[in-house]
């Protein structure tokens, strides 16, 4: 598995009961298992923490699914 297939993985695994949808950062952060704190995952040399959703802004929401929340990381992280 390359580490953009990686990170998809385990972001839909964290968000996997979470209540969707969100509509702001703050509520994406407030989803994570950890909080804000901790790792969200780790793959290759890809270390995904909650300070990654701080970077984004009104035009990322709303995230309806775990799919979406991988696919903004993964855009995030330019992967």
């Amino acid at each position: 598995m390359d580490v953009k297939e990686a990170v998809k993985e385990q972001v839909k695994s964290a968000y996997q009961d979470a209540d969707f949808p969100f509509s702001t950062y703050q509520e994406l952060l407030a989803a994570f298992p950890c909080g804000a704190d901790g790792n969200i995952c780790l793959a290759g040399d890809i270390t995904l923490t909650p300070d990654h959703a701080k970077n984004l802004n009104p035009e990322h929401f709303p995230v309806a699914t775990p799919e979406e929340a991988a696919e903004l990381f993964i855009k995030m992280l330019g992967l």
